[in-house]
């Protein structure tokens, strides 16, 4: 590899030789002025290089030893008093130092106390002074420093710096301006050449004129005049050929654009005459029509679509199909599956899609999308929408009242039979088909009368469906017959007739619904076994008579109300009454049970003693075999306990309410499957969303930036097994994201509850804005103050009243005599040539005074 190398460096600079030998004379007269110039140039850069160097060292090496003290001094009083918050806080001042990497405080033992910056490895701490002092190693700057409080080491302060950045930029710099001073330099050898070589250069030039002029006025027909030393006139004359050649092709190239132009015309007129009927096609159709190119920018809509989807003009202007998906989410139903589903039609670009779009407002549109296509390209999408919502409804409409009629016909808890003009079972529901023994399709297409009416009467039921099929009756109530079922058994039923008549008003059937009453005449008998059994109910029961009069109550009555049977019987129940019940509650009561229904509710009534109860009470009617009401009977449960422990629940959950509404920090609940489940009003103000719009949303989409949430999703699944999780128990700051799209800094208190066997999770948030802002304000004015005292041409310096030296500039130093580093977090006992006892007895009146003492120190 040597040879090769070493050869091909000979050729190389052979070959500048040769190619300097044969430029002319003047030519290399100015290349070697240049280069003679230059190489004394980089010559001089070099040394000052070198020089600047030694400089940037020193003064970096007392930069980053004053900022070490004056960190050591700050962090005194968080490493005495055990605050390794405060002492992180002052740490990340370096934050405006970019040269330093990171920064840690260790405590005597060599542990850690607070950090800055990226961890330091092990390798990287070795490289540190035992003590006091700076080491270079990598390219970069370690740099110990004692931290040391009324002599008494609490620690040390280790800096890592980075110095090749620093002197990268002031490299830069002097290279910026030494090229500038050598281009500068070039130039006037430059110019000095130029004058002496004008002779030579002149036929080059009118040749370089000619061609400028032929540029600006693209005329060929112009000739450069042969003239000068042979090297000239070649190039002239291939100048003068070469111009020849470009007129030649110029001619042709005219020819063929004045074609080019004519066709184009003629295809413009043809385009604009399709893109006028195009344009009428689309505004005549009462679909909504939108083209889309495959930048998703609107090539084309009409004013139905507009229309249609209510997007304002100024918006259609800007022809950014996002903007209007944007600006049409807010009336959608499902605004996340629109967005899905056009993006996902975006990405593939031949598919096409038939579907509905549903609104909040309850519109129905019918969407249709397909590919535009010129030739076989796909050039874009066209979007079809029609407006189907009254169509729709009208289907939903008619829908639901045939299932409410199915739904009756099955449900109803009675007999439903439909028989055609012949008496044959057409239609019968379950509970008839339950009731007659048989399976419902077993009886389409029987002879009701001949299956299911038994023999005896099978004439006089028939006579009175022939009469209803006559129209010679509207229908029957309440009337009764037999029906035999499946098993050969008797059951009475009471039936009540419909007609059903077809669209001309003609009798085709009738609609039967029938009631078994066939246990009804068992229900006296009952009641008088059941009125033994409710003598040791734990209900207070209560029977009257159809006028309200009690005729019996049981021994638990007595025991709630403290009234005896003897008391309260020919008594109404009003007896009880404490007066809080409207009466139009009692009125509805009234209504109900003599109507034959039955009545649910809380009274909140008066013991006999005076003290007031609440009791649970079903009230429900007593009927005979006739369906006469012939009693009322009363069930009632003694709820005060109860009811006290309901109002105590609800006490505590307007006290909650209370609490979360006045409650200045936001107060979220998330469910076991990451949804919020609480979004209090503090809430709604820090990231503005509505409670309505945050509650059951998916919590981190709603507020955390997009790059947090991988690593949401790997530590939520560990939270919903175990309720553990970095945040939880502790208050950490965070970034936040609000409704309009801004991050902005929160604070996090996170807590785990349990319910129902799934973990749920509470948080406090605090928006931390302005603290912040408070903090970098903080940190700007100490930065500030920082520059101005460095920059201060006059000598300053702050100290307590013990002497130590808390901060001064290069000022002071230089008035001392001593450096900036060496002065810096001594003590001015220390410094030789100092009066100090005028300068701590100036420092005590101030400090006891409160103002400014103003003395002349002789040093």
């Amino acid at each position: 590899m040597k040879p090769s190398s070493t050869m091909g460096a000979r050729r190389g600079k052979l070959w500048l030789v040769r190619a300097f030998r044969q430029l002319p004379l003047r030519r290399q007269v100015v290349l070697a002025i240049g280069l003679a110039c230059g190489l004394a140039l980089l010559v001089s850069s070099i040394a000052m290089s070198l020089s600047a160097w030694g400089q940037f060292r020193g003064t970096f090496e007392r930069d980053l030893t004053a900022l070490a003290r004056i960190l050591a001094d700050q962090v005194q009083a968080p490493l005495a008093f055990n605050d390794p918050k405060g002492a992180t806080e002052l740490l990340a001042a370096l934050q405006s130092k970019p040269q330093v990497l990171s920064a840690i405080v260790q405590t005597p033992s060599r542990e850690m106390f607070a950090r800055y910056g990226a961890a330091m490895s092990a390798t990287q701490l070795a490289r540190f002074p035992q003590f006091r002092g700076l080491r270079y190693e990598a390219g970069q700057a370690y740099l110990a420093e004692p931290i040391v409080l009324e002599g008494t080491q609490l620690g040390r302060l280790l800096v890592r710096a980075d110095y090749r950045g620093e002197w990268r930029r002031l490299f830069l710099t002097q290279v910026a301006v030494m090229s500038l001073v050598l281009v500068g330099a070039l130039g006037l050898a430059s110019v000095a050449a130029f004058q002496l070589q004008r002779l030579v250069t002149s036929p080059i030039l009118r040749l370089t004129q000619a061609a400028r002029r032929i540029a600006a006025q693209r005329d060929y027909s112009v000739r450069v005049e042969q003239e000068g030393q042979a090297e000239v006139a070649v190039l002239t004359e291939a100048f003068n050929q070469m111009l020849e050649q470009i007129q030649a092709r110029d001619v042709a190239l005219q020819q063929a654009r004045d074609q080019l132009e004519q066709r184009v015309a003629e295809r413009t007129r043809e385009l604009a005459e399709s893109v006028s009927v195009l344009q009428a096609a689309l505004e005549s159709t009462a679909d909504g029509i939108l083209v889309v190119d495959t930048q998703q920018r609107v090539t084309q809509f009409n004013q139905r679509f507009a229309q249609m989807w209510r997007i304002p003009e100024d918006l259609l202007q800007t022809r950014d199909d996002r903007r209007l998906v944007a600006h049409v989410l807010d009336q959608l139903a499902d605004p996340d599956e629109f967005v899905r589903t056009v993006n996902d039609l975006y990405a593939r670009p031949e598919a096409e899609q038939h579907d509905l779009i549903r609104f909040k407002d309850g519109r129905v549109f019918e969407r249709f999308t397909t590919p535009q296509r010129v030739g076989e390209v796909c050039v874009g999408r066209v979007w079809s929408f029609r407006d189907i919502t009254q169509r729709v409804q009208t289907q939903q409409e008619l829908e639901r009242e045939r299932d409410r009629a199915r739904q009756y016909f099955e449900i109803a808890a009675v007999l439903m039979l439909v028989l055609d003009a012949d008496g044959r079972v057409v239609k019968v529901n379950a509970r008839g088909a339950q009731i007659l023994g048989w399976e419902a399709h077993e009886l389409m297409g029987c002879d009701w009368f001949e299956t299911c009416v038994p023999p005896e009467q099978q004439a006089a039921v028939r006579q009175v469906f022939d009469r209803l099929m006559a129209g010679e009756l509207e229908g029957t109530e309440h009337y009764e017959n037999e029906v035999l079922t499946k098993a050969g058994q008797r059951r009475l039923v009471r039936f009540h007739n419909a007609l059903i008549r077809d669209k001309a008003g003609n009798i085709i059937g009738t609609l039967s619904s029938g009631e078994d009453v066939t246990q009804q005449r068992r229900i006296e008998e009952q009641l008088r076994q059941l009125s033994r059994a409710v003598e040791q109910s734990p209900a207070s029961i209560v029977i009257t008579d159809p006028q309200g009069r009690i005729e019996y109550v049981n021994p638990r009555f007595t025991q709630v109300t403290g009234y005896s049977l003897e008391e309260v019987r020919g008594q109404n129940p009003r007896i009880l009454k404490s007066g809080e019940t409207p009466p139009e509650e009692y009125a509805r009561l009234w209504r109900t049970i003599t109507a034959g229904g039955e009545w649910r509710g809380e009274f909140h009534n008066r013991k006999k003693n005076g003290e007031l109860f609440w009791e649970s009470a079903v009230i429900c009617p007593i009927k005979d075999e006739t369906g006469r009401i012939t009693h009322f009977l009363s069930v009632k449960e003694d709820i005060t306990a109860r009811k006290a422990a309901e109002q105590a629940l609800r006490d505590n959950e307007a006290k909650l309410a209370a609490i979360t509404r006045s409650a200045q920090d936001g107060i979220i609940m998330m469910d076991s499957a990451g949804r919020v489940s609480f979004w209090n009003e503090a809430a709604e103000q820090i990231f503005g969303y509505t409670a309505d719009e945050a509650l059951g949303q998916e919590l981190h989409r709603l507020v955390a930036p997009e790059r947090f949430h991988p690593a949401y999703y790997r530590g939520f699944a560990v939270f919903q097994r175990t309720g553990q999780g970095p945040a939880v128990g502790r208050t950490l700051e965070l970034v936040a994201r609000r409704k309009d799209g801004q991050e902005f800094p929160v604070e996090l208190s996170l807590s785990a509850v349990q319910l129902q066997g799934a973990w749920h999770a509470v948080g406090v948030v605090r928006d931390i804005t302005a603290r912040k802002a408070a903090e970098q304000q903080v940190q700007d004015a100490l930065n500030f103050s920082h520059t101005l005292l460095q920059a201060s041409p006059i000598g300053i310096m702050a100290f307590r009243a013990s002497g130590q030296v808390v901060a001064a500039n290069e000022a002071m130093a230089d008035l001392l005599g001593c450096t900036l580093g060496h002065l810096q977090g001594s003590n001015l006992q220390e410094l030789s040539g100092w009066t100090v006892a005028r300068l701590q007895s100036a420092a005590e009146a101030a400090l006891a005074s409160g103002s400014t003492i103003r003395q002349e120190v002789t040093l």
